[in-house]
């Protein structure tokens, strides 16, 4: 079990390792962060950006990796953090498994299976890193259960400090496994000194966390709860971003293979288990798409609850033919789910080389806006937000010390912001459409949008569009320097001034 867990754990880190940029949503967009954050001080700063620092929840890579950057380079640093958030999930969740259990191997196999779900494929660096502290931090709490208060209460705290700077939503799902097994044990063995301390013990450093939250230098614009009542039951399916059909035979043959176990009855939870199954599961129910400054917060339950409840299952297969069957459909899933990410990364790396060479045709530090070519319905299946070039020209704030409009760098979320005397040119994340574009380069103004949008074509220098290759929509003003299979790079060519009498 152990070398079938080895095996793929190194399987599933070859393409992230190997490949210069991961097929990950928001890789690239991290990275250029990290390059402005590792230079912030010094001689070769980015001139557009300046620091931003506060206490927010989401500072995992921002606070480990430009000082490591700094000492073997931006790109192995980020690369390696990546590494190690993907490592501390799949060796957590193993972990969990084996101090409630004293089983190894299928919550890791478990967990594998899930590590190319949404939460993974977006690059959502912190939340994964995080999350594996998360599980690695319950497993140690479950451990400790019968040792000294003192011991527990100093990890607890540790652990509290740690996940409250690295994501939020980690620590809530610390938490909440923490708080429910709290809860269980409190149910069967009653209101005795010891439970009551377990919960003062988890409560003990909450109020510092909320208090310091609450006195945070602000939030960015994405402040909010949304919920998205219609797609819960839709991103149940999707186990693996890079391919629905392996997403849908995954948990086609998962289902089966429960319902059959279960049946037959060598599958159930143990009563810790059945306690946490149903508070995930409402939990996910309850849980908004959008909460402060998280989205996709619901999604991101999935894993976590897939890699924390198979510790909790009783598994009644005492031949060894059926429990071989177990771990080779297991690794078979996790391999195919491997497997898909190959045909995603190497059109990746196309995109991204095509991108790359655009650079070289651009001003000195250019100003840089990102628009998309999908039509207002998106019925074209052209919407970038879940493709990885959607965040490709933001490498420009590394390569030629751009601004770029896409740049993670919102009040109140990252510590990096627009200097002042280019804050005008921030529009957020949101992609305006060429089409919209181009009815302001032919004199159209829109009270919507920001001024620099209104007057993009003496604002910026360069424009990418992400999307369906379409015709040039202002062939006076833009030059294509270059294209890939859904990114188009244009030179924005400055209006001529009226001739002189």
């Amino acid at each position: 079990m152990a070398a079938v867990f080895a095996s793929l754990l190194a399987a599933s880190l070859v393409l992230p390792i190997a490949s210069a940029l991961p097929a990950q949503v928001d890789y690239a967009n991290h990275l250029a962060r990290m390059w402005v954050l590792a230079r912030l001080d010094g001689p070769d700063a980015n001139p557009f950006y300046g620091s931003d620092w506060g206490f927010y929840p989401n500072l995992a890579m921002d606070l480990i990796v430009p000082p490591l950057g700094r000492w073997i380079g931006v790109e192995a640093a980020t690369k390696a953090f990546l590494v190690a958030g993907l490592v501390l999930v799949a060796t957590g969740a193993a972990a969990i498994e084996w101090v409630w259990a004293r089983r190894f191997g299928i919550s890791g196999l478990v967990a594998l299976v899930w590590m190319n779900s949404e939460p993974f494929a977006y690059g959502f660096l912190n939340f994964v890193f995080a999350l594996g502290l998360a599980l690695w931090g319950i497993a140690a709490w479950l451990a400790l259960a019968r040792r000294g208060w003192l011991l527990r209460l100093g990890l607890h705290v540790v652990l509290v400090a740690a996940l409250s700077v690295g994501h939020l939503v980690a620590l809530g799902i610390y938490g909440f496994t923490l708080g429910v097994v709290a809860l269980r044990d409190l149910r069967t063995g009653g209101p005795t000194a010891r439970n009551l301390g377990t919960f003062a013990i988890l409560a003990a450093p909450m109020p510092v966390v909320v208090a310091l939250l609450l006195a945070g230098d602000g939030a960015s614009d994405e402040t909010g709860v949304v919920w998205l009542w219609r797609d819960k039951l839709f991103q149940i399916l999707i186990v693996n971003s890079y391919s629905m059909p392996v997403s849908l035979v995954t948990v086609g043959v998962l289902t089966m293979a429960g319902y059959v176990l279960a049946r037959e009855g060598k599958l159930r939870f143990d009563a810790t288990g059945r306690w946490l199954a149903v508070g995930f599961a409402l939990l996910y129910v309850a849980m908004p798409y959008r909460l402060l400054d998280s989205v996709m917060a619901d999604t991101r339950l999935l894993p976590a609850a897939a890699m924390i409840l198979p510790a909790f299952l009783q598994w009644r297969l005492p031949a060894r033919a059926p429990r071989v069957s177990l771990v080779a459909v297991l690794a078979a899933l996790a391999l195919a789910g491997i497997l898909a990410v190959v045909p995603v990364q190497r059109s990746h790396d196309a995109e991204a080389q095509a991108v790359l060479a655009t650079f070289a045709q651009l001003p000195p530090h250019p100003r840089i806006l990102v628009a998309h070519s999908a039509t207002p319905d998106r019925s074209s299946g052209a919407d970038p937000d879940g493709q990885p070039v959607r965040h490709l020209a933001v490498l420009a704030v590394r390569d030629v010390d751009a601004f770029v409009t896409v740049l993670f760098a919102a009040k109140g979320k990252q510590p990096i912001l627009p200097r002042p005397e280019f804050a005008s040119l921030d529009a957020g994340l949101a992609l305006p459409s060429i089409d919209t574009l181009a009815a302001i380069g032919q004199g159209a103004r829109y009270s919507g949008l920001p001024a620099a949008m209104n007057e993009w074509l003496t604002t910026f220098d360069a424009l990418y569009v992400i999307g369906p290759v379409r015709e040039n929509p202002l062939p006076g003003a833009l030059t294509a320097i270059g294209h890939g299979r859904s990114i188009v790079a244009y030179r924005i060519v400055p209006p001529r001034a009226p001739a002189g009498r």
